[in-house]
């Protein structure tokens, strides 16, 4: 909707649905593991450098691996069907009932144009998302017993491991208001910058909740699995222009400033609730008294954490709980046009990344609070959160046409 020429209000909806990749394998039967296991052997024994298996026979060929030539001598047999799943087999089901996630968006904003070249947005989002995947054990193990255990060996079928089914049950949000001011060139300079302040939410996984798993399994939908996601950043700030220069210098600095991206404060290999390692991965437990303090329990045993959980005197830590550094970055270009003649002309430029030099980690933290390095970076932000990730770089390059 416009009104008076130099102001203009907006509003959407919409509905989108699907994802970027689904990759769920069919239950594991037997005789798909054998063929596996098979391939492996016949990738090994080609492998320049690699050691071990060489004599070991290829099922049905006769012959030793280190004299198989692929591609030439024949290939295994498929292994017979079986009609019996082994014991302790796991494997994974999509739901009966599963669907397709989507999300819902609301956007609103608002544009003044100050001038005939500048002009300040103000914009607020909304991002719902729902029936995400989420990953449940069926069968969960609870003090070392699985609910299928009595059933199956009552009727003398082998023992399975963890069953997990993929279901539509999870959900994320995302609510941002952006800030922002634009400048087109004028004076000798053009100016970009903009303000978020968001919050990203989900169930105890990665980017929003999809696959993840819940910490507890007898409460699949804990509020301490709900928080914020690897990648939220409170507050982002970037600033971006173009300056001319004297003597034909073009300037065009890029600043981004961030928030730290919160981590996860983890129990490490303590299977506190006694499902199995991979089947949750439980958070930090803290005293209630000392919510803070998340060495305070670190050396306890399992036994002594299942007391002050079962005494109502410590909790898990909520999902997300800690935050890494504030994200700071600084890049540049310089760029300078010769000209020779009429048609012929030189430009050079030197591009500058991490002017400053200033290591950014993200969320690569130790978040295991049995570790000597807890709360310690182990590693640098991804190559997709920015340019050049750990360190200044440089580089010139020139281009000469005519």
């Amino acid at each position: 909707m416009k009104g008076s020429g130099k102001h203009v209000v907006r509003a959407g909806y919409g509905l989108y649905f699907g994802q970027t990749f689904i990759n769920i394998p069919l239950f594991m039967l037997q005789q798909t593991n054998a063929l596996l296991f098979t391939t492996v052997q016949l990738t090994n024994s080609v492998l320049p450098g690699t050691t071990g298996g060489a004599s070991d026979i290829v099922p049905s060929t006769g012959k030793p691996l280190s004299q198989f030539r692929y591609g030439v001598d024949p290939n295994p047999a498929k292994p017979i069907a079986s009609t019996q799943l082994p014991a302790g087999t796991t494997g994974q089901l999509i739901d009966q009932n599963y669907r397709n996630p989507y999300t819902q968006q609301w956007n609103g904003g608002y544009t003044w144009a100050i001038t005939s070249n500048s002009a300040i947005e103000v914009e607020y989002v909304h991002v719902l998302g729902l029936h995400d995947s989420k990953r449940i054990v069926i069968n969960p193990k609870v003090n070392g017993v699985r609910g299928t255990d009595a059933p199956l060996a009552a009727a003398g079928l082998p023992l399975l491991g963890a069953v997990r089914d993929n279901q539509p049950i999870g959900r994320s949000r995302y609510d941002a208001m952006n800030l922002s001011y634009r400048k087109r060139l004028s004076r000798h300079f053009s100016v970009n910058t903009s303000y978020v302040l968001s919050r990203a939410l989900g169930y105890n996984g990665a980017s929003a909740s999809f696959g993840n798993a819940p910490t507890d399994l007898r409460d699949i939908f804990a509020a301490h699995d709900f928080g914020p996601t690897p990648a939220d950043e409170k507050h982002r700030f970037v600033f971006s222009g173009i300056v001319n220069l004297p003597f034909g210098i073009n300037f065009a600095p890029i600043l981004q400033l961030a928030s730290g991206r919160p981590y996860q404060a983890l129990e490490g290999n303590n299977d506190v609730y006694g499902f199995g390692g991979s089947q949750g991965n439980t958070h930090a437990i803290v005293l209630n008294d000392q919510p803070t303090n998340m060495l305070a329990t670190a050396a306890f045993s399992t036994a002594q954490l299942q007391a002050c959980l079962a005494a109502n005197t410590c909790h898990q830590v909520a999902y997300d709980n800690l935050r890494g550094e504030n994200f700071f970055q600084l890049d540049t270009r310089f760029s300078k046009t010769l000209k020779f003649g009429e048609r012929m002309k030189l430009d050079l430029i030197f591009q500058a990344f991490d002017l400053t030099n200033r290591a950014n980690f993200g969320a690569t933290y130790q978040g295991n609070i049995r570790s000597a390095a807890f709360m310690q970076p182990n590693g640098f932000i991804t190559p997709a959160g920015v340019i050049v990730p750990k360190s200044f770089s440089g580089e010139f390059g020139a281009r000469f046409s005519f």
